[in-house]
């Protein structure tokens, strides 16, 4: 297990009007033009990404924490950014809160400075009609991300992933009301919001 938690490099992801149209750049990817042509309102869940909703409420309950509702919006923008991040390399200084250019969305770079932290804020508001920022915790497994890999990884991350998913420290006086969930090949994406999404799961 050390091993493998050795393999996970763990990136804090900090919160852009709806825009599906048909895009040459995702092309390319089939899965990835598929779901931004079905938009948020046709989310689904994978196994593991329900598996990975369910350990991060189960965790903050453990901690008398309250559950945090299911965002369709949210899980829209996680799962293209796993896409995003599975798909495209970026320059050393670029940490995987970053998106590339291949897309219907505006790219940047986000370094560890959180000098361009809108890249990332304002991404739920880009892609879906969610009214808020988003904030976002990510995970990469070079063998395949789990919902149990990286839930492990969060929990014992320098970084402050726990923190963020816990809401302690910093995010302490923050409220969470959405949260996402994306998991492809060896990205995994967490994005939480303070604001109610409309779009939020109320059946599962």
């Amino acid at each position: 297990m050390q091993s493998i938690l050795r393999n996970l490099l763990l990136t804090l992801l900090l919160p852009l009007s709806a825009m599906y149209a048909e895009d040459t750049r995702t092309a390319s990817f089939p899965d990835l033009e598929s779901l931004l042509e079905a938009g948020p309102e046709a989310v689904e869940l994978t196994s593991q990404e329900r598996q990975l909703y369910d350990m991060i409420i189960e965790y903050r309950r453990e901690h008398g924490l309250s559950e945090i509702p299911l965002s369709r919006s949210l899980t829209f923008v996680a799962q293209v950014h796993a896409r995003d991040t599975a798909y495209n390399e970026f320059p050393p200084q670029c940490n995987r809160h970053s998106w590339s250019e291949n897309g219907p969305w505006q790219g940047g770079c986000y370094t560890s400075d959180h000098a361009n932290a809108p890249v990332m804020w304002e991404k739920p508001g880009e892609l879906t009609a969610y009214p808020g920022f988003g904030f976002e915790i990510g995970c990469y497994v070079s063998i395949g991300a789990t919902a149990a890999m990286c839930l492990s990884g969060w929990q014992t991350s320098p970084a402050g992933h726990d923190q963020v998913i816990r809401n302690t420290g910093p995010w302490s006086q923050v409220e969470w009301n959405a949260i996402g969930i994306g998991i492809y090949k060896t990205e995994a994406h967490v994005w939480f919001g303070r604001e109610t999404d409309p779009l939020s799961v109320s059946d599962q």
